[in-house]
């Protein structure tokens, strides 16, 4: 049976009331770190946390279907004023929390996959608690790339806020529901628009690379592809994906590496992509 890159991803949904923002402005973000820099920035507003990995889902319908099962830990600690925490599944609890803010504020940075993606998925899915507000945009295009905090981007003016009308607001809508009839196995964002990918489209560039650079670590192949323009999406998961498949169909070779037992505890949880080398199979 394959086994798909996301079959056991955790999404999680957090809530966040401060008590000083009288549900007049909620945030919208995309990621745990977004969350967490707008928590200890001076920014006091309620913040609404999806994280998704939308742009290798394995089916953009699991979100109703509630099947995802957990693989990482939730983290409470981070947040210690947090009122709400759901699955999926919880949706509605979060849409009538969502009905009390007058303002809400979605911050995008548009260079990146899953926020690019998880817009289309916010106007989408809560449409109906959200067209008759007050809606901005906060573009904060290069966040994820830069790994820059989002104090920084606020504090030297590089969020570009823009208020979203309701055209917008339709358009990202009905965009989401062609990606789910779409529901390819990549989604790739590329100067504002989505490509849709199968991994198999994927093989000839990566084996070129790998290729070129003869036999090497696992992990130091992943981060050459990494940086190569194969894909905008920078996920590492992806290209361990590909390599298994290209393992799999004989087109790389694959030599595992002994290591003392000390050094193997350092990366146990690491090991597919640390205890081994790949080399390009050249067949004759």
């Amino acid at each position: 049976m394959e086994i798909n890159v996301n079959d056991e991803e955790l999404y999680t949904i957090i809530l966040y009331n401060s008590k000083i923002n009288n549900y007049n402005t909620i945030e919208v973000v995309s990621s745990l770190i977004e969350a967490g820099d707008l928590l200890i920035s001076r920014n006091t507003n309620s913040i609404l946390c999806i994280n998704l990995d939308l742009s290798v889902a394995n089916d953009l319908d699991i979100l109703k279907k509630d099947k995802c099962r957990p693989k990482l830990k939730e983290i409470d600690t981070q947040f210690k004023f947090m009122n709400f925490k759901y699955k999926i599944k919880n949706l509605d609890k979060i849409k009538k929390e969502l009905k009390k803010y007058k303002n809400i504020r979605i911050w995008v940075d548009s260079k990146n996959n899953n926020s690019f993606l998880f817009k289309l998925y916010f106007c989408n899915e809560f449409y109906k608690e959200i067209y008759d507000k007050n809606l901005t945009m906060a573009n904060i295009e290069g966040f994820f790339t830069n790994h820059d905090k989002l104090e920084e981007f606020i504090d030297n003016d590089k969020v570009v806020e823009t208020k979203l009308s309701i055209d917008e607001l339709n358009k990202y809508k009905n965009e989401w529901d062609i990606q789910v009839k779409i529901n390819s196995e990549i989604r790739d964002v590329r100067n504002g628009k989505i490509i849709n990918l199968s991994y198999s489209d994927l093989y000839e560039p990566v084996l070129k690379i790998i290729s070129e650079i003869g036999r090497v670590k696992r992990s130091k192949a992943i981060s050459k592809l990494i940086d190569t323009d194969i894909l905008n999406c920078k996920l590492p998961i992806i290209y361990n994906h590909i390599i298994n498949r290209l393992v799999e169909n004989k087109s790389l070779k694959v030599y595992m590496i002994d290591y003392t037992n000390k050094e193997i505890e350092n990366f146990e949880n690491e090991d597919e992509f640390m205890n081994n080398e790949i080399e390009y199979f050249e067949r004759k």
